[in-house]
């Protein structure tokens, strides 16, 4: 009984990101806890990330997050392609070898 609660409250939290990050400056959520989160999660993480490591490493420190994140965001580099691919070809593996044995077919095998 207790796994389905806290599925039902992963599920809600999950919903309520979802829709705050692809919904949250629209002019329904102005001022609410949504555009909050939404801005938390566009801007302000990233804005006390970068606070913090001023904080800690100073000027160089962020000087150096300045830079990386030019190299990778800012100028074309294949870096996150490859990144992004690494990431398909990995969920793609894992959901071929943990999910198609169940899949049952007359002229499949055990491993599609």
């Amino acid at each position: 009984m207790e796994v389905q609660w806290l599925l039902v409250c992963h599920g809600l939290v999950t919903l309520l990101v979802l829709v705050s990050f692809l919904c949250g400056n629209w002019p329904i959520f102005q001022g609410t806890f949504i555009q909050r989160i939404h801005f938390f999660l566009t801007f302000g993480a990233y804005d006390y990330f970068r606070r913090f490591i001023h904080f800690v490493c100073g000027s160089r420190g962020s000087n150096a997050l300045n830079s990386v994140e030019y190299y990778f965001c800012d100028r074309p580099n294949p870096i996150l392609q490859i990144m992004y691919l690494g990431i398909i070809g990995a969920t793609y593996y894992l959901i071929a070898t943990s999910s198609f044995s169940y899949i049952p077919g007359y002229y499949l095998s055990g491993q599609h």
